[in-house]
């Protein structure tokens, strides 16, 4: 028999919940999950019945799909939008939920989102951010103050229902060009770059300043940004170059594309946060024995990879649906990939094929690391690592 009182919980997505199902919940019983309420709201009416009666639903944040690498947000609407959610539905709206696919990007959004149903009074994002840096890095500084703002009118302010960030090219099975690494996402830019350049060149130059894994993570985070849109825009170039049967211009920005990736995996390769190494670790250690542990290593690199077998890669759409800036992944993965495709146009044979792709990927998801792992510790200190690749890059990418 059925409980007497039951409670439901249902997601927000798409066509759902449908009319039948809010007509036939009385309301108290249901609460409604509007997933997408940073980007997509439909808390509007807020899940009505055909009477009129209201069900209660939670304000929900969904800024990350597959645990893809970027900055990326929506905070000044994230906020607005829940006060005004407050303001309609005050007897319905019962707070806030974070329902991300992926963890462990971002962290100034769950921050503001967690705080946002202890305010009594609606603050906008720009008065919120002033704030962020001193609290983040335990002391004031207006430098990192101005880097946030410059961040939060560029990669934080995404005015598309976009899902989840826009991706790197520099992780995408090589096209020309490239518009997308997933087959649901985008790899467009809608942030001025220049932006989030000077937001890294400032943090950079509070080194002698500030200090802390924070800091460490967010010098870091921003200045692969840097170099995940320097490598977009040598894309676009890479790409003129080669229809306009410019070859030698072309081969030279290639080589040009191939170092940003391994400048990118020395870069990640500096903290654990963003090493493939930790993910791998982490994986094997949920095995008790041998043959387990392969498994659980096997089922995470398909994750971050193909996503299972050919028919779920390719027919499914699926390969790098989790795709992520990684250090050991961006060498030994997508490093290889554009390899063979700009060795492939050199000689101006055929590129390879979505099969040829496939197989590469899966063979390195299906080998284990047993004898040589990946490395799980940083390997170089941060700070260090990210002034001497962005100083390096510096002229080039201000040009």
């Amino acid at each position: 028999s059925g409980h007497p009182s039951p409670q439901w919980v249902i997601q927000s997505w798409q066509e759902n919940p449908r009319r039948e199902a809010l007509d036939a919940l009385a309301p108290g019983t249901l609460v409604v999950l509007d997933l997408f309420s940073d980007g997509s709201k439909k808390w509007g009416g807020s899940y009505a019945q055909s009477g009129g009666s209201k069900h209660e639903f939670v304000y929900c944040m969904l800024h990350n799909f597959g645990g893809r690498t970027g900055l990326h947000g929506r905070l000044q609407r994230t906020i607005a939008d829940f006060y005004a959610a407050k303001e309609q539905h005050p007897l319905t709206m019962l707070g806030v939920g974070a329902t991300m696919e992926g963890i462990e990007t971002n962290p100034v959004l769950y921050e503001a989102l967690y705080e946002l149903p202890w305010r009594t009074a609606e603050l906008s994002a720009a008065d919120w951010i002033a704030g962020y840096a001193k609290v983040r890095y335990g002391k004031q500084s207006d430098a990192a103050a101005q880097a946030w703002g410059l961040l939060l009118r560029s990669v934080y302010d995404c005015k598309t229902a976009q899902q989840g960030a826009s991706e790197s090219a520099l992780c995408a099975r090589p096209s020309l060009p490239v518009r997308s690494v997933s087959t649901w996402s985008t790899a467009d830019i809608y942030w001025d770059v220049n932006d989030v350049h000077n937001a890294a060149a400032l943090l950079l130059g509070e080194s002698s300043r500030l200090s802390g894994a924070n800091y460490e993570y967010d010098v870091v985070d921003v200045v692969r940004q840097v170099l995940s849109d320097y490598g977009h825009g040598l894309l676009t170039r890479i790409t003129a170059a080669h229809k306009a049967g410019e070859a030698a211009l072309r081969d030279t920005l290639a080589g040009r594309f191939l170092d940003i990736i391994l400048q990118q995996d020395r870069l990640m390769n500096t903290m654990p946060d963003f090493m493939v190494g930790r993910w791998i670790k982490d994986a094997r250690a949920l095995g008790s024995t041998g043959e387990e542990k392969d498994l659980y290593e096997k089922n995470a690199r398909l994750l971050i990879t193909t996503w299972g077998g050919e028919s779920q890669a390719n027919a499914g759409g699926l390969h790098d649906y989790s795709n992520r800036q990684w250090g050991g992944l961006l060498k030994d993965f997508y490093y290889p990939r554009w390899t063979l495709f700009f060795e492939r146009l050199k000689e101006g044979k055929e590129t390879p094929s979505p099969k040829e792709f496939f197989d590469m990927e899966y063979a390195w998801a299906t080998t284990p690391t047993t004898t040589s792992p990946y490395p799980h510790t940083a390997q170089g200190n941060p700070i260090a690592v990210a002034k001497e690749i962005f100083e390096r890059y510096c002229k080039m990418i201000a040009s």
